[in-house]
């Protein structure tokens, strides 16, 4: 009887787990219709495509590549390289390893151009998870520890958290 209880009780959550997801991708989409300031535009295509990076990497593209173009138009730096870091990792969930290098670069620098350090360091540990994947492990570690030390320089701890476990 407790198996069932137990079973019953997963499936609820499971439920409204996938209910809240589901409401919040219909308020981002909202927002993304009815928001006039462009960074904020930007800002929102850049949180759909970190949504959909891994469970639908080509959706994560298409509102990855428009945040892009967008952020350009604007000259909006910090939109852009965040839009590209999280294109590379949807590149990355579908194993083109080649495309998510070359938009990670493309990132790394414009994020090195506009003194953006702690898009750097993402930046970073996203060159260094796509050598690992694809199994450099010596570029992985080197870029794996240089985004460690500036994400502990610029203090974001959770980049150095992450680069710190990969490493």
């Amino acid at each position: 009887m407790k198996k069932y209880i137990t079973l019953i009780v997963l499936l609820f959550l499971i439920q409204v787990i996938s209910l809240a997801q589901s409401t919040g991708l219909v308020r981002l989409w909202h927002e993304l219709d009815t928001v006039n300031q462009d960074t904020s535009r930007v800002k929102i295509m850049v949180r759909l495509c970190t949504h959909y990076q891994f469970n639908k990497p080509d959706s994560a593209l298409y509102y990855g590549n428009s945040a892009v173009v967008l952020a350009r138009k604007i000259n909006f730096p910090r939109g852009e390289t965040q839009a590209m870091s999280h294109m590379s990792v949807a590149q990355q969930s579908i194993g083109n390893y080649a495309n998510a290098l070359k938009i990670s670069l493309q990132a790394m620098k414009i994020a090195e151009e506009n003194q953006l350090a702690g898009d750097k360091a993402a930046t970073l540990l996203t060159i260094g998870t796509t050598y690992k994947l694809s199994e450099n492990y010596d570029q992985a570690l080197k870029f794996l520890k240089e985004s460690k030390m500036l994400s502990d320089s610029v203090h974001k701890d959770d980049l150095s958290i992450i680069s710190q476990a990969y490493i």
